[in-house]
Order: C-alpha cells, then sequence, then structure tokens
C-alpha cells in the first residue's frame, strides 16, 4: 500500500498524467525496452506504480488508477492483465478493470 494515505494528491496528479499520456505515446510490452522509451511505456514500469494505488484510501485515486489500469489492458489483453494484478487486489476493483464497460481517459481533477 502507499505509504502514507495522507498524499494522495501527487499520486492523483501522476496517474491522471499517465493517463492522458498512455494513449499518446502507447504501453509497451518488452521487457528489453527498458530505458528506449520510443515505444511507449512499459507495462512492469506502469503497473508497479499502479498496482499500489489500488488500496488507497481516496477514491478519486482508485478511480484514477482503473482507469490506466484499462488502457494497460487494451494493449496486453484481458489473461495477462489477470496476472499483472495483485493476487490480493480487491475483487470490485479487478471486476471494474476487466469489465467491458468503456472507460473515459478524462482525469479526475482535484
Amino acid at each position: 500500500p502507499i505509504k502514507r494515505q495522507s498524499q494522495w494528491k501527487p499520486i492523483l496528479s501522476r496517474l491522471n498524467l499517465l493517463n492522458e499520456l498512455l494513449p499518446r505515446f502507447g504501453v509497451s510490452q518488452h521487457k528489453q525496452d527498458k530505458g528506449d522509451y520510443s515505444h511507449g511505456f512499459t507495462v512492469d514500469a506502469v503497473m508497479a506504480f499502479v498496482n499500489p494505488a489500488f488500496s488507497s484510501a481516496n477514491q478519486d485515486v482508485r478511480k484514477s488508477a482503473i482507469a490506466v489500469a484499462k488502457i494497460v489492458m487494451d494493449t496486453v489483453g484481458e489473461q495477462s492483465m489477470e496476472r499483472i494484478l495483485p493476487s490480493d487486489l480487491n475483487p470490485y476493483i479487478k471486476d471494474a478493470i476487466l469489465s467491458d464497460m468503456p472507460q473515459r481517459h478524462t482525469p479526475v481533477v482535484k
């Protein structure tokens, strides 16, 4: 979990930024692309930041993390996404990520 739950604003800002940048620059599934951002952000790097945000006490942080995860899932597919998500993830959050409902790519602003 995020160490200091009171520091949710910077986390939300970064998630919102990812929400804007991922559709523009893309997500790369290739681990050998580390350091080479011409192929977009790596799945591992994005999810290493997003996974802890799912356990945030702040609802807006969780919603934005779900939106980012949906963008990643568009690249890697549902089966791969299930393996990437934390094993102890709240079932409601997991369902929100894996559902077929269209996800908006607009950031949550506070």
